[in-house]
């Protein structure tokens, strides 16, 4: 990952969201880790752009930058999924991080930064 394509899809999550808060959930390595995420909103977002998005995702207790992010447990109406380079994450977890994202939020664009994906979502209706 490049930090050039990290700022460009942080910066792309600010433009769609359009000033209105958003939530963002992560697939990332470590699996289940969002530290990079949570420390490139907290110092580039916030200085940029004057807020921060809200997480729904795995626990980040005890994990870096668990402060960084309210941590929420539905998402938002605005929401994104970020989806890391899957080397290194076995086939099975990976599949079941993208099942468990698709059972909570419908996908309705993909757009990549180099090897990086954002997913721009919304959430599904409650049944």
């Amino acid at each position: 990952m490049v930090l050039k394509s990290e700022l460009a899809l942080i910066d792309q999550t600010y433009q769609i969201a359009s000033g209105k808060p958003f939530s963002i959930s992560t697939l990332s390595l470590p699996l289940w880790t969002n530290t990079t995420w949570a420390y490139l909103y907290s110092w580039y977002g916030m200085k940029k752009y004057g807020y921060v998005p809200v997480f729904y995702g795995h626990n980040q207790i005890g994990l870096l930058g668990v402060d960084s992010l309210q941590k929420i447990d539905k998402p938002l109406e605005k929401t994104f999924f970020i989806i890391e380079p899957a080397d290194g994450i076995p086939s099975t977890f990976y599949n079941e991080e993208l099942d468990t994202e698709n059972s909570k939020t419908k996908l309705t664009s993909e757009i990549s930064f180099g090897s990086l994906k954002l997913q721009v979502r919304v959430p599904k209706a409650d049944e």
